[in-house]
């Protein structure tokens, strides 16, 4: 099985990234993904991914800002 991290690089915007790990766990199956962050999302790159992935996406800020991503 093919490594995630081998597709993923910090030459790559973190919304690219974002968008191939959502893609990724699509074809694993996954139902549920959260993907933590150091920083908020803005609306335009929620929507980027959105679109991309055709995936459901909530944003959660506080101590911890994450992505719930659902299939």
């Amino acid at each position: 099985m093919p490594s995630v991290t081998r597709s993923l690089s910090s030459i790559y915007s973190d919304v690219s990234n974002i968008i191939t790990l959502v893609e990724k766990a699509r074809k694993q199956h996954i139902v549920v993904l959260h993907v933590f962050l150091p920083y908020a999302l803005d609306v335009d790159e929620l929507e980027k991914i959105r679109h991309k992935t055709r995936a459901s996406i909530t944003q959660f800020r506080g101590d911890q800002d994450f992505l719930q991503v659902s299939f």
